[in-house]
């Protein structure tokens, strides 16, 4: 067994443990130089050190085990710059994300309840003439085709010539919330009457009792806002009646930071 080490000191040579190891070979990402059929004793070349390094290396900046084998795989530089851009981008992306939760975080500790209990009450709601556009979509579209539906939106006000009688707004349809089917309505209220399109209708909310409250800052915890509401509904004895809806009075064109949103949750009760 000569050029070959026990797997104890291919561990210590490569900083890869020997559970590490076990795991790599189970996988067929870096299999021994030999197996002792007797014992079962596993042996590595030296000259395996680089490709455990590769991988030891991939393994800290977070690169999948699947990718790793398809980046040892295809050797041509500019094949491999691509997937490493792409983890790249994954990372970064990751990294939003985590910021958002550390600024929620911020939020929710800076508050006097950091349970963030939103007072809820009933006003009444006048009747009102909207344009709008349906679609169905994702919770994790559901961003991306909001920003998409409001711009066509004002594009056909502005087409028309006719102002927005208020702030934009969005409307659940459904039974029940599947993040995997969202039904939603997005619509803009006006004061006069506006032509449909093939893909905007025209509409008018009933005058009714709502019951209210105010989310302030990002979407990502807005769903703590609907069940406030809904539990104000049950627990005073009032039916909810149609669709819930977002209100949003200060949305993501007029301000740069998540945290100066503001969003109202309206849902039409009796």
């Amino acid at each position: 067994m000569r050029n070959v080490v026990p797997i104890g000191r291919f561990s210590k040579v490569t900083r890869l443990s020997i559970k590490a190891l076990r795991h790599y070979d189970e996988l067929g990402l870096l299999c021994p130089a030999l197996v002792d059929p007797d014992t079962g004793w596993r042996y590595y070349s030296l000259s395996q050190g680089r490709e455990a390094e590769v991988i030891r290396l991939l393994r800290e900046i977070d690169v999948p085990l699947t990718e790793i084998r398809e980046l040892l795989a295809d050797r041509d530089p500019v094949a491999v710059r691509k997937r490493l851009e792409a983890h790249r981008a994954r990372v970064r992306a990751d990294l939003r994300r985590r910021q958002r939760v550390v600024s929620a975080l911020d939020r929710l500790i800076s508050q006097e309840d950091p349970l963030m209990t939103y007072p809820v009450h009933a006003r009444q709601r006048p009747a009102q003439p909207f344009i709008s556009l349906r679609a169905i979509t994702t919770q994790a579209e559901l961003s991306d085709q909001a920003g998409r539906a409001f711009r066509r939106l004002f594009e056909h006000l502005d087409h028309a010539g006719v102002e927005p009688a208020g702030a934009p707004f969005a409307r659940y349809h459904g039974e029940e919330f599947d993040p995997d089917r969202v039904e939603v309505e997005f619509a803009v209220p006006v004061r006069e009457a506006v032509e449909p399109a093939a893909d905007i209708e025209t509409h008018e909310l009933k005058a009714a009792t709502v019951a209210t409250t105010l989310h302030e800052g990002s979407y990502a915890h807005i769903g703590r806002a609907f069940e406030a509401v809904a539990a104000w509904i049950q627990e005073r004895g009032h039916t909810a009646l149609g669709p819930p809806e977002e209100i949003y009075l200060v949305h993501p064109v007029e301000v740069e930071r998540p945290e100066d949103l503001r969003t109202e949750i309206a849902w039409p009760i009796r």
